[in-house]
């Protein structure tokens, strides 16, 4: 394949010169480098200086800015200017958009090859022990390339509308008068909780925080196995616990059985059969774990990534924040975390699924005599509570005084940029690790 085509390009120039709607488009979407033949590429830089003085065209400014930068006798003179530019055959924006595809896709095949040259250089440098870094390295360079929103303006609300918004509202409008509760995004697997937050949203992030201990892995849990159950593959980051562990605790929550029975197999035939049933209910690949410790976060954004291609996930769940490495160790640990959630954040808009993050609080909830959480506990970063679309705090009194609203766990809603925030009450079942609505 050639990897270049002269005359395309000179057709782009061309219908750029006579041409006002091509002319700004060409503008907006191409870079000199986009050209092969030198004289091209320095008639368009030309242009890219005329638009930013003046929208329109003209051979007489053509002309002085060539001049002025002592480049057109470069090219071979007015002559050859006019012979490039003033092609009679092209007629309109139609022609433009069928040599500037020729061009961008050419041009784009020599930045993967170039791309490509760089990184088979580079590999020779790398760390050996750690391909994982090369592969995100890798993995940038190449997304970095990716043309395909070029020439896009936007979205025409109309269109778009017409043929996918307004039939999908009125879907939903027959669903609420049937007295369904409708959602904007997937379930929390929590009906009390889809009330405030309308589900996990695609392109947030959403972090749950608590002090250790309090349950939040288990809330995580119990929203990931709803989701799973209901057909939805969920990847689940476990840094802190190994697979075993986690394993245990989903089986608990499946079945009712209590995690201490699991683990010492102190379960008769019926209950093992119940365990059996629960499990073929889900699907293969619809839950995925990974309880690799000590991950950076561009491993957890390559793998969620990877994950994303092979299953097509419809949420990443990461317990949790604090645990995972920056890229680039600074002396500030704040840094780092605002790193990592801008990342986390960014990872969420790229795959449009949401991204559910827990995160530990402070010792300073600890400190105070109500326990009262606030926004300000997140650990070690406001760039938390700034990338977070929602954030929900998860308190159990029982765990400062076993009598104080035994069994109880509260779950607030502490920063909702979509909806209302507030407060909700839930049933914790220590031996099953399960949340539950509490009844009315």
């Amino acid at each position: 394949m050639e990897l270049s085509s002269p005359e395309s390009e000179q057709m782009v120039l061309a219908s750029m010169f006579s041409n006002e709607q091509a002319f700004c488009y060409g503008i907006e979407n191409l870079e000199s480098i986009d050209f092969t033949v030198e004289d091209y590429q320095i008639i368009f830089i030309s242009f890219k200086t005329i638009y930013k003085s003046s929208n329109s065209m003209a051979m007489d400014k053509i002309i002085v800015e060539l001049q002025e930068k002592k480049m057109l006798d470069k090219i071979g003179g007015l002559t050859a200017l006019v012979a490039i530019v003033n092609v009679p055959r092209l007629v309109g924006f139609d022609d433009f958009v069928y040599y500037f595809k020729i061009v961008k896709n050419k041009s784009t095949y020599r930045k993967i090859v170039a791309t490509l040259f760089n990184l088979s250089n580079s590999v020779k440098s790398a760390d050996g022990d750690n391909p994982s870094e090369f592969l995100e390295t890798c993995r940038k360079e190449l997304f970095k390339i990716n043309d395909s929103q070029h020439g896009e303006l936007g979205i025409d609300l109309k269109k778009e509308s017409e043929e996918k918004s307004a039939p999908l509202l009125k879907l939903k409008m027959q669903d609420k008068r049937e007295g369904k509760i409708v959602l904007s995004a997937i379930s929390t697997g929590i009906a009390g909780l889809d009330k405030f937050v309308g589900g996990w949203g695609k392109g947030q992030l959403i972090t749950i925080a608590a002090r250790t201990g309090i349950g939040k892995t288990a809330l995580a849990l119990n929203s990931a196995l709803s989701l799973a159950r209901s057909g939805f593959p969920i990847y689940f980051f476990s840094l802190e616990m190994s697979y075993e562990e986690l394993r245990t605790r989903i089986w608990s929550q499946m079945t009712r059985i209590s995690s201490e029975k699991i683990k010492s197999a102190d379960l008769t035939d019926e209950e093992f059969v119940c365990l059996q049933n629960e499990l073929s209910r889900l699907n293969s690949g619809c839950l995925i774990i990974n309880d690799k410790t000590f991950m950076k976060i561009n491993d957890v954004v390559s793998k969620a990534r990877r994950c994303e291609k092979q299953f097509g996930i419809s949420a990443v769940f990461i317990d949790y924040l604090q645990l995972i490495k920056s890229t680039s160790a600074t002396e500030h640990r704040y840094l780092e975390i605002a790193e990592m959630t801008r990342s986390l954040k960014g990872l969420a808009k790229d795959l449009n699924i949401p991204v559910i993050c827990l995160a530990q609080l402070s010792r300073k909830v600890e400190e105070r005599d109500n326990h009262r959480i606030h926004l300000s506990d997140l650990k070690e970063s406001g760039s938390i509570e700034e990338d977070s679309d929602v954030v929900i705090a998860l308190s159990r009194r029982d765990t400062y005084d076993e009598y104080d609203r035994p069994g109880e766990a509260l779950v607030e809603i502490l920063k909702n940029r979509h909806g209302p925030v507030g407060k909700l009450r839930l049933n914790f079942d220590k031996e099953t690790m399960r949340f539950n609505e509490i009844e009315r």
